[in-house]
Formats: C-alpha cells, sequence, structure tokens
C-alpha cells in the first residue's frame, strides 16, 4: 500500500486534543504522541502533529482486506479531523 498523507492546517492544542479523543472512540487507536504510528482494529495510522504551524499530517498505513476502501477510510479521517 502507498502511504498517501493528508494535511491538515488550523490545529490548534485544544483540537488537537479533540482529534486526539475522536481517533480513540472511533478506531480504538490511541495517539499518545505529536508524531508516531499506530494500529487497532486492523487500522494502522502515521501522524506528525507540528504545534509551531499547526498542521497535522496523517495517513493510514495499513488496513486489513475487510476493511473499507483506502479512499473511504481517507474520508473518514478527513471527516474525523473536521468535526473535532
Amino acid at each position: 500500500m502507498t502511504v498517501a498523507s493528508q494535511t491538515f492546517t488550523g490545529i490548534d492544542a485544544g483540537k488537537w486534543q479533540r482529534i486526539k479523543a475522536a481517533v480513540l472512540a472511533k478506531t480504538g487507536i490511541t495517539i499518545g504522541a505529536d508524531t508516531g504510528e499506530a494500529g487497532a482494529k486492523g487500522l494502522t495510522i502515521q501522524w506528525h502533529y507540528m504545534f509551531a504551524t499547526n498542521e497535522l499530517d496523517i495517513a493510514l498505513v495499513k488496513r486489513e482486506w475487510f476493511d473499507p476502501s483506502e479512499e473511504t477510510i481517507d474520508t473518514d479521517i478527513a471527516e474525523l479531523v473536521k468535526a473535532a
């Protein structure tokens, strides 16, 4: 799988906390640092939050064959970030 990241801007510290909570609630993945990789329930993501520029890069690294398509997961990630 090719790892294509999505970049989101305007992510202040409060929104970053809400995103982490939303990712945990939706996927079971705990984001415990500003940069990392973690997985749960067949999904693995990578992320890098840049506090100085209020940017978040996040990418789907792995999904199981029975999970939705990469495009669907990327759309879900984008919606989750926007809603946080």
